[in-house]
């Protein structure tokens, strides 16, 4: 998770497994505003997807 009109840089999320396929991680944002959210995943060996997202934060 990241705030870049307020300079907040990525802030890492320590993600635990659940279940087969599931994962579940838990973050305190400091601040308001439109947050980008970024996950890798490996889905194989010598494979990495990256996901972003955008996600706006009211508080």
């Amino acid at each position: 998770m990241e705030l870049p009109s307020r300079g907040v840089p990525m802030i890492p999320v320590r993600m635990t497994e659940i279940g087969a396929n599931h994962w579940t991680g838990v973050v305190k944002l400091p601040f308001a505003g439109d947050w980008s959210m970024e996950v890798l995943v490996s889905p194989g060996e010598n494979r990495q997807v990256r996901f972003v997202s955008q996600m706006p934060i009211r508080g």
